[in-house]
């Protein structure tokens, strides 16, 4: 994902998850440029980054940061393929939500009948 910020990012970035235990969220950055413009409203020269970010969750473990790093292109690349399969997942999800959803003439059928659900 596409990601804009204010703060020079670092590539690897884990912390313990607040929702699930035992388990670390990992954010992974690359191609992170550095653009840099003139602020007319404070007179300074501003710092704004973009970045490809790519977060899941793993079991943490001690050592976790040093194994991403050393293997950083293998991760990048789970980070990117869990990316994409999410999107899919989503978007297979919601062909069945819609195939699942009631017709117009379902709807129809069921006012005529006085039902108050389908």
């Amino acid at each position: 994902m596409k990601v804009n910020g204010d703060i020079s990012p670092d590539k690897i970035h884990i912390e313990k998850s607040a929702t699930i235990s035992n388990y670390g969220e990992i954010r992974l950055r690359e191609n992170i440029n550095r653009n840099d413009y003139f602020d007319e409203a404070n007179g300074q020269t501003v710092s704004k980054y973009e970045y490809d970010e790519y977060i899941f969750c793993i079991p943490y473990r001690e050592g976790l940061h040093e194994e991403i790093e050393a293997n950083f292109d293998d991760w990048i690349a789970t980070g990117r393929m869990l990316e994409q399969n999410a999107q899919a997942s989503a978007y297979v999800d919601l062909q069945n939500e819609l195939a699942a959803a009631p017709t117009v003439e379902e709807i129809e059928a069921a006012i005529r009948e006085g039902a108050n659900s389908i």
